[in-house]
């Protein structure tokens, strides 16, 4: 069985910054943004790099399976990536990109990282994504994680804050029907409702670590500690 508490998910290699350094690879990581302005001097020059990425990911829809990127993500071409028909896993590092709607058309996605996106407040469309087995969330400004209800074959799922920020969640009655989760991990957490009553319901957990006020903690670490005891990483132990 796949080891969902400390798999290594991306091992691509190929680095791409303007189109030129692409030969057709299906897994690559983009750097076309935040170029350097010693090799690229001109605004102009740096925008054409943008835009050449731009063209080529919307007129060859079935190019790449994985993409990272790994400089400042920005609306355009977060779209442009979402013309992707074939891609199975998307990672973003951070940026600007507070409208996912067209994450819908990546009906193959597997894996999914949307890290520093304080901008998107709407996480709605994610839950179209009905192939995702892995979903990490990093510095979000979404509130309402409901929509993820719908990630049936939802495997691992992270949701986490920044250095000097809190995550707030309305509720994780979502997880009720996440009956295949291996994985959840919190950090930076505070959950509206004060509920945590949906992690006992899941059967399948293999690692299991949800940060908490220590309000909270008092109250649920002790019954975490006594349901998961037996799992291969439990981060929640009677003291």
């Amino acid at each position: 069985m796949t080891n969902y508490y400390n798999r290594k998910f991306s091992t691509i290699e190929k680095k791409c910054v303007t189109i030129s350094d692409y030969a057709f690879e299906e897994e690559i990581i983009l750097q076309c943004t935040q170029l350097s302005e010693t090799q690229f001097p001109k605004q102009s020059e740096r925008r054409k790099v943008v835009n050449d990425w731009i063209d080529f990911l919307t007129t060859h829809p079935k190019a790449l399976k994985k993409i990272h990127c790994t400089s400042r993500m920005n609306q355009k071409l977060f779209d442009a990536i979402c013309c992707q028909e074939n891609l199975e896993e998307f990672g973003i590092k951070w940026g600007m990109y507070p409208d996912i709607t067209k994450i819908v058309n990546l009906r193959k996605l597997k894996y999914l990282s949307l890290t520093s996106g304080a901008s998107l407040k709407d996480i709605s469309p994610l839950g179209e994504l009905n192939q995702l087995e892995v979903l990490i969330l990093s510095t979000v400004g979404a509130e309402d994680y409901l929509p993820l209800k719908n990630l049936t074959k939802l495997k691992q799922l992270g949701l986490h804050s920044g250095m000097d920020n809190t995550l707030t969640v309305n509720t994780l009655a979502f997880l009720s029907e996440l009956k295949d989760l291996r994985n959840f991990h919190t950090t930076g957490f505070r959950l509206e409702n004060g509920d945590y009553n949906p992690v006992l319901s899941l059967e399948k957990i293999e690692y299991l670590s949800v940060n908490m006020p220590d309000y909270d903690w008092k109250i649920w670490n002790p019954l975490f500690a006594k349901k998961f005891a037996n799992i291969p990483l439990n981060m929640h132990y009677l003291l």
